[in-house]
């Protein structure tokens, strides 16, 4: 029921932000996502005629073990190993019966890939402004963890899935008979500190371990609102990975000089993922209106399509609305951000829709 305003990727994965994650399948496509699934695992989306963007809210059934395999691919660099159950069987006398073959493995994920979503799961800091404290259920004191909570509707299940370079686990939390359980009991509050627990006591004495970064990792300074290379009007800058096919190519498109009342001025120009799509752009605009942000047709921009969208402005002086406290992080080249006004858009389009 929150609006966080302009998020970045990095924040919007971490702090398990619902909105930016339907608008991410939505932009990327639901059958290349149950593809991506598929590769690194999952079994259970077979009949695809029944997802839709809500898949990625929990519109889909999986099994805990296929699920914490999946991850185990994020934990070994895109490699992903089968799950074996037994490993060997032996006799009274030691001798080995019958013994799996634990060599097989497939690469289904570009490393650099599976490190930028591993580095952003480890980021204590990216998720503090909806998990809170950074010693939370979701870090493991000495060590480098990431971690990822998940909550069906109605709370009938609740998800921790995490690990380190050489340990996943996963833990499921709900009814057998799928009763909802009481209100609140989300995967960061049921699921999360039995996670901790296990981890913490699996991984005693055992040294801590870093993940490794894979070749074909690049930081970047990077405008700190629209994760592209900054410009000469760009206020403020941040350092963030990617991967070497995605390193951001264009300039910054938010802080930008235009000419308004005769006067060359920096405004800061906000839009959706789809500015010529009204359903993306138009509560793109309330917000900004309601956060004092102005609209303002530049003659020189092309007018949106649909006559209720405008481009929302503000003065350079101004600084960007973000979470209070936390600054942008991550960021990618073409759909900057996450701007969300559920609440604007229903109002705006109930007579239309």
């Amino acid at each position: 029921g929150s609006v966080h305003g302009p998020v970045s990727m990095r924040q919007a994965l971490a702090g398990s932000l619902n909105i930016p994650a339907v608008k991410t399948i939505m932009l990327t496509g639901i059958d290349k996502s149950i593809d991506t699934a598929e590769s690194m695992g999952i079994t259970t989306l077979k009949d695809r005629e029944r997802y839709g963007p809500s898949l990625v809210l929990g519109g889909g059934e999986v099994t805990l073990l296929e699920h914490t395999s999946a991850f185990g691919v994020f934990a070994n660099t895109g490699i992903r190993h089968e799950t074996l159950n037994i490993l060997e069987i032996r006799d009274s006398h030691g001798n080995i019966l019958e013994q799996a073959r634990t060599d097989e493995s497939q690469a289904v994920l570009d490393p650099a890939i599976a490190y930028q979503i591993t580095d952003v799961l480890s980021d204590n800091q990216a998720r503090q402004f909806i998990f809170g404290s950074l010693s939370g259920n979701l870090a493991l004191s000495g060590r480098t963890a990431a971690a990822k909570t998940g909550t069906t509707e109605n709370f009938h299940d609740a998800w921790t899935i995490g690990y380190t370079p050489s340990l996943v686990t996963g833990v499921w939390v709900g009814n057998s008979d799928n009763a909802a359980m009481r209100p609140g009991a989300d995967g960061s509050v049921v699921a999360a500190p039995i996670w901790n627990e296990f981890m913490r006591r699996a991984l005693q004495n055992t040294p801590a371990e870093k993940f490794a970064r894979p070749s074909g990792i690049i930081q970047v300074a990077v405008d700190s609102v629209s994760g592209l290379l900054p410009t000469e009007h760009t206020p403020q800058t941040k350092m963030e990975i990617f991967a070497a096919n995605n390193v951001p190519t264009k300039r910054d498109n938010v802080h930008v000089q235009m000419e308004i009342d005769g006067e060359m001025q920096v405004v800061t120009v906000f839009h959706s993922e789809q500015p010529g799509n009204a359903s993306w752009e138009a509560p793109v605009v309330a917000w900004a209106q309601s956060h004092n942000y102005y609209p303002f047709l530049p003659a020189k921009e092309p007018v949106l399509p649909d006559p209720d969208s405008a481009i929302a402005i503000a003065p350079a002086t101004e600084t960007p609305v973000l979470p209070e406290n936390q600054p942008a992080l991550g960021g990618v080249e073409t759909n900057q951000y996450f701007l969300v006004a559920e609440e604007l858009l229903k109002k705006r389009f109930s007579k239309k829709n």
